[in-house]
C-alpha cells in the first residue's frame, strides 16, 4: 500500500486554517526537513517516536493510530510558531533572569549602604582617637618638662643643704637672747 492513496484519503489537499498553510497530501512528512512550512507538536509521548522515522517505514497500524490521533495528540504548526514559542520561552527565563539580578543589585546596594556607614563610623573612631592621643602627647610634653626641672633640682642637693644651713644660722644670730624660739 502506498502512503499517497491512504494520506489523500485522510487528508485532502484542502487550506488549513490552523496553519494558514496548503500543503498537498504527497508531501506531508513526520520526520521534518529544514525545507518544510511545518513543524509537529506531539503532546502524546507515545506517539513521540513515530515522529523519528519516515512516513514510508511505518506499518499500516501506524498509519491508522496517526490518522486516528491527529489534531487530538499531536499537531501541526508553521515553523515560525516554534520559534515564537522559544523565544517566549527565553522572554520568560531573561525576565526571570532580569528579576532575580534586580534583586541581587538591591541586596548588594543595602550591603554597600552599609558598609559606606560603617566605615564613616570607623572614621568618626578614627578622628576621636587622634584626638585623645593628640591630648595625651601634649600631656607627656608637659611631664617631661615638669621632670626635667624636678632632676635639675635633684641634682643639686648641695645647694639645697647649703641654703637650709645658711637659714638655720640665721635664725641662730637673729634669736632673741632671752631664749624664745620662734
Amino acid at each position: 500500500m502506498s502512503r499517497t492513496p491512504c494520506i489523500s484519503h485522510y487528508n485532502p489537499p484542502i487550506p488549513d486554517t490552523t496553519l494558514g498553510l496548503e500543503i498537498l497530501a504527497s508531501e506531508v512528512r513526520l520526520k521534518t526537513s529544514s525545507d518544510d512550512a511545518y513543524e509537529w507538536i506531539v503532546d502524546d509521548p507515545s506517539l513521540k517516536s513515530l515522529f523519528n522515522r519516515h512516513l514510508s517505514k511505518h506499518s499500516v497500524g501506524a498509519y491508522m493510530q496517526l490518522c486516528q490521533e491527529i489534531g487530538k495528540s499531536f499537531r501541526a504548526v508553521p515553523k515560525h510558531t516554534l520559534r515564537m514559542d522559544d523565544l517566549e520561552l527565553e522572554n520568560v527565563y531573561l525576565t526571570n533572569k532580569l528579576r532575580l539580578a534586580e534583586q541581587l543589585a538591591g541586596v548588594e546596594a543595602q550591603q554597600k549602604a552599609e558598609l559606606e556607614m560603617e566605615v564613616i563610623n570607623q572614621k568618626s573612631d578614627l578622628y576621636q582617637a587622634q584626638l585623645t592621643i593628640s591630648s595625651l602627647e601634649d600631656q607627656v610634653m608637659w611631664l617631661s618638662t615638669l621632670l626635667e626641672k624636678y632632676q635639675q633640682l635633684s641634682f643639686e642637693p648641695c645647694l639645697l643643704d647649703q641654703a637650709i644651713s645658711l637659714l638655720l644660722s640665721m635664725r641662730e644670730t637673729m634669736a632673741p637672747s632671752n631664749g624664745q624660739d620662734c
